[in-house]
């Protein structure tokens, strides 16, 4: 996956790429994920993904409360 925007450098499509190889083989056996997944890599690659940051922050605090 190569990423188009001027904020990235060689070393973040290669970390990006890296990521969305491990995220497709952990989804191997759901095709739902595994379209999930395909559509977040062409919508950041495209510079549409747009973060949820109320909800990345929520589900982090989440994530700790129940540890």
């Amino acid at each position: 996956m190569k990423v188009n925007n001027s904020n990235s450098s060689p070393v973040d499509d290669t970390h990006l790429s890296e990521l969305v190889r491990s995220l497709r083989s952990l989804a191997a056996n759901s095709p739902e994920r595994q379209a999930r997944i395909e559509q977040i890599a062409r919508s950041y690659a495209s510079g549409a993904y747009q973060v949820d940051a109320h909800a990345t922050a929520a589900k982090i605090m989440d994530d700790a409360y129940q540890r």
